[in-house]
């Protein structure tokens, strides 16, 4: 189309390039209108001149507003003209000037311009605008990308209204604007809206997000730095939104974050809030709003950081924490109880000296903590509590019982404490009281660990046998309920079998050497629920002490809280020792470690499957995979244990059951 044109024509200017395009019969459509700017833009860096003139502007921005679209050509071309700093000039200048009028007229920034009473080129400028908003040129919506610099159209859009100024005036000044959003931003980037502090709070918040957007980091900071202004001044609401413009501005200090997180405790466990920053909240929040906002960050603390905290808070926070649940730990839960258990031991000797009813506070809290922690540890499949944790909450229980003064002579304190932990951490408290209680004590610590023991078989469904259970093969039992229901149920009769299981005896050898010493529990556990069908028990390290049965569950107990976990391991020993004759089941609690010079574990295994008798291990986790294999190919059954609970079913289930 631009073959037409003579070079006349184009260096003279849009205007006269388009009336001959026009005597030829040609229309001026988008495709015209790029080959036009394409070359007059080259031939004003020729004679080094600016590219648009005034009624250039008026005519790209009135073919744009035509086509009702963006030609992706058009906007680059464009784009180049607008990199021009003479060109930028020149219409900031046009911008200021019309802006200037209309603030002198009284405009607030979200005012909008409507289409009545507008003259031609007033219409034409505001269409201009509204469409590159429509097309996303303002919003930047995904695909839209090429249009995402719409500086330059914008400015068009203002120097063609320069005409028409009057009646823009007028038409701005009508009615005010929903949201006016993209209007204050342009004002701002501007330079020419009002101070920020005029905007109310919805508003800055919006101009804030808008810059956003637009990557404007210059109008971004002076809007964090007004809500940081507000936030000080305990003026803001809309505090979520306020942090996550001043993160994004770089404006937030740990000052303001602090008030604000008095304001809204959710923002506690925000990146930039340490400890102090935490606990200048809670003090300025009060004793009710620092409990909230302290049990949530306990809930999310990190390694070292709750007790950090809690020794730095005020009291009355911490009295607080009481009424906030924290059922609500997120991630590691496990471990998120243990820090916040370990850490208020420390809180308990922090407020020693606050008085009675500040003391009475520290033991609510650490046992709650450390009930929580046991019952997650105890649902655990794998794995369970882990060494730390048990030492842990262990350590918090003693430092409870120390402080309150509270000695083993009250069996239902001791009791009502030992029952919220998990049973690893309860026979490490009842054996470091026991070494240290005297002889009516110990009593006391032995009943203890009964009730202890029967709660624990209760809680877990370890029932003893023998019981009755469904029977997938025929026996002389009919369940004639189910048989009812089943037969329902499936439209055919159906017999349903029931078969008693009977425990038989067994011989039960434990490993009280010193690798063992972290799986105390579970000597305690598997040799109290199977007390009456215990016949000997060999509790054995380099050496072997034998108790012949009958035995009763406190004379076992206190042979387990007495007995000291030290010393190297003799298991082929302590396997003969166990074996005896009528008793045909040996089951040993040990690792597997032998650490004496005597008889191969699987030689002795071998010599007693011989002899008939039937040999199980309960090992834990730490036992090495070649030990466990090689006494499973002598003949013996292998249980490798995570919990107390999975070391009595391991007895239990696989070994004692039978019809």
């Amino acid at each position: 189309m631009s073959r037409g044109l003579r070079l006349e024509d184009i260096a003279s200017g849009l205007p006269a390039a388009a009336e001959v395009l026009r005597r030829q019969g040609h229309s001026i459509g988008t495709s015209e209108l790029v080959d036009i700017i394409t070359l007059a833009r080259s031939y004003a860096d020729l004679e080094g001149r600016d590219f648009l003139g005034e009624d250039e502007l008026a005519m790209v921005v009135e073919a744009v507003v035509k086509s009702k679209r963006l030609s992706e050509a058009v906007v680059e071309e464009l784009r180049r003209a607008s990199s021009s700093s003479r060109f930028r000039e020149r219409v900031e200048r046009l911008e200021s000037e019309i802006m200037a009028s209309l603030q002198a007229m009284g405009a607030k920034p979200g005012w909008r311009v409507s289409k009545k009473g507008v003259s031609r080129r007033g219409r034409e400028a505001v269409a201009a605008y509204m469409m590159l908003k429509n097309v996303g040129a303002i919003h930047g919506r995904p695909g839209r990308e090429r249009v995402a610099d719409a500086q330059s159209l914008r400015s068009l859009a203002y120097t063609l209204a320069r005409q028409g100024m009057e009646s823009l005036r007028e038409a701005y000044l009508t009615k005010p604007s929903r949201g006016g959003k993209e209007r204050r931003l342009m004002e701002a980037e501007a330079g020419l809206s009002p101070r920020l502090t005029e905007l109310d709070e919805k508003g800055l918040v919006e101009l804030g997000w808008a810059s956003m957007r637009k990557g404007n980091a210059r109008l971004l900071k002076d809007v964090g730095l007004e809500l940081a202004r507000r936030a000080r001044t305990g003026s803001l609401t809309r505090v979520r939104d306020a942090y996550r413009i001043m993160r994004r501005a770089g404006t937030l200090d740990r000052e303001t974050l602090s008030l604000m997180i008095a304001t809204d405790p959710s923002l506690s466990s925000a990146p930039e809030a340490d400890a102090n920053t935490v606990a200048r909240a809670v003090g300025i929040a009060g004793s009710e709003r620092g409990g909230e906002i302290l049990a949530k960050r306990l809930r999310d603390a990190r390694p070292g950081e709750a007790e950090d905290l809690v020794s730095k808070v005020p009291p009355e926070a911490l009295w607080a924490v009481k009424s906030h649940s924290l059922d609500g730990w997120k991630g590691e839960l496990l471990d998120a109880a243990s820090r916040a258990a370990a850490s208020l031991r420390s809180a308990l000797r922090y407020m020693e000296g606050g008085g009675e009813g500040w003391r009475e506070l520290g033991y609510s809290m650490a046992l709650e903590a450390i009930s929580r922690a046991s019952r997650l540890g105890e649902s655990a499949s794998i794995g369970g509590l882990s060494r730390a944790t048990v030492f842990g909450m262990a350590e918090t229980a003693i430092a409870i019982l120390e402080l309150e003064s509270s000695r083993p002579g009250d069996p239902e304190r001791v009791y009502s404490i030992l029952s919220r932990l998990a049973l690893p951490a309860a026979v490490k408290v009842l054996r470091s009281l026991y070494s240290r209680a005297s002889a009516d004590e110990r009593e006391v610590l032995v009943r203890s660990m009964e009730k202890l023991l029967y709660k624990y078989s209760v809680r877990h469904g370890l029932r003893l046998l023998p019981k009755t259970v469904l029977s997938p093969r025929r026996s002389p039992r009919v369940d004639v309920r189910r048989s009812i229901y089943q037969s329902i149920r499936g439209g055919r009769p159906t017999i349903v079998y029931r078969e008693r299981l009977r425990a038989g005896r067994l011989s039960l050898a434990l490993d009280v050497s010193s690798s063992m010493i972290d799986y105390s529990s579970w000597a305690i556990a598997v040799a109290s629920l199977f007390l009456s069908n215990i016949s000997r028990l060999v509790f054995f390290s380099h050496t072997s002490t034998v108790l012949e049965g009958p035995l009763s569950r406190r004379e076992v107990a206190r042979s387990l809280l007495s007995v000291e976990f030290r010393g190297y391991t003799d298991i082929s020993t302590a396997l003969e020792k166990a074996a005896q004759p009528g008793v045909k089941k040996v089951v040993a609690v040990s690792d597997l470690q032998q650490t004496v010079d005597s008889q191969p574990i699987p030689h002795v295994v071998k010599n007693l499957h011989r002899s008939g008798y039937r040999v199980a291990f309960i090992t834990p986790p730490s036992a090495r995979p070649e030990d466990v294999e090689a006494v499973r190919e002598a003949g013996a059954r292998v249980v490798t244990a995570w919990t107390p609970r999975q070391a009595a079913l391991g007895v239990l289930r696989h070994i004692l059951r039978r019809p």
